[in-house]
């Protein structure tokens, strides 16, 4: 048994090496090194806040964060009145370092503050998953996702929150 606590997430490979000192008298000195390659991903929760105080840009260091949009408080002060915006329809995040054994959740607030016929959905590596939204009630919409790890077969998503309506800018808070 032996602890270790990786450095980074990504790609790690544990060496053992048994009977370094061959202090052992064995028929088959040839079994005593072994590998394992194993993929690190993220432990726990990664919480965003969109156009809040804690919304990185995307970085490969930090494997998580915002694509594009502009960020806004507008709205007033409350979480969920932050938010980031697109005029391009679509506001992105990209996730890495996600391990397909494991099931994630996608939580997603949808609110604008504007009373507009304004509909959003989202997207998950351009596949839609879930109805759209109807934001113009003015309430906050909490979403909830449980995602397919064929999404992230190849360790990585990208989240887009897709504006329905052409011409109107896609919200995210």
């Amino acid at each position: 048994q032996f602890s270790w606590k990786p450095a980074a997430p990504g790609t790690h490979r544990l060496f053992l090496l048994s009977d370094r000192d061959d202090v052992v008298d064995e028929s088959d000195e040839g079994n005593n090194e072994t590998w394992l390659d194993l993929y690190v991903g993220f432990h726990g929760p990664l919480l965003l806040d969109s156009g809040g105080e804690f919304d990185p840009p995307y970085s490969p260091e930090l494997g998580y964060g915002y694509l594009n949009g502009e960020s806004d408080r507008s709205c007033g002060q409350t979480p969920d009145q932050s938010f980031r915006a697109s005029d391009s329809g679509q506001v992105q995040y990209r996730f890495d370092h996600l391990v397909p054994s494991h099931f994630y959740h996608l939580d997603v607030t949808l609110y604008h503050c504007s009373t507009l016929q304004r509909e959003e959905f989202v997207l998950v590596d351009d596949n839609q998953i879930g109805e759209a939204v109807n934001l113009s009630d003015g309430l906050p919409h909490r979403l909830s996702f449980r995602l397919d790890p064929a999404f992230y077969a190849d360790n990585s998503i990208v989240v887009t929150v897709q504006q329905q309506t052409p011409g109107l800018n896609a919200v995210v808070s």
